[in-house]
């Protein structure tokens, strides 16, 4: 399967990619459109947050509601930051890291969802720990 996708915002040029590359799908109110992201590059498309997560659930691939306003491809994650509920797709993240942010509830089922065990969770909420996956 592959997905089209926009390479700018005024949805020109049309371009496809495949889902497992996708980092996450994040709403932009300002612009009202998705960005699709992957490692080198974001994309646009239109529609809903809901539907692309069940677009992504449908076809098998493995993508989360992280918020509101965006899903995540947990097979892409690589480290994740307690205390700020942050999902990395790197594993020495820098300053310039894309990552996602989770509310509390959602980082607690994203780290069940990986095999990190809720007590190692717990205790590195208070540290702002970087555990590696």
């Amino acid at each position: 399967m592959k997905l089209s996708v926009y390479r700018e915002i005024a949805l020109k040029e049309l371009t496809e990619i495949i889902p497992s590359d996708i980092l996450f799908f994040q709403y932009e109110e300002e612009i009202k459109k998705i960005i699709v992201r992957t490692r080198s590059r974001k994309y646009y498309l239109t529609g809903s947050i809901n539907y692309w997560s069940d677009l992504m659930a449908i076809n098998g691939f493995n993508f989360m509601i992280a918020g509101r306003d965006s899903i995540i491809n947990i097979d892409q994650v690589r480290a994740v930051e307690c205390g700020r509920n942050f999902a990395y797709f790197e594993q020495d993240p820098t300053e310039d890291s894309q990552y996602c942010a989770f509310s509390k509830a959602r980082f607690m089922y994203l780290m069940d969802k990986i095999g990190i065990p809720l007590s190692r969770v717990k205790f590195a909420e208070k540290r702002k720990e970087l555990i590696l996956i």
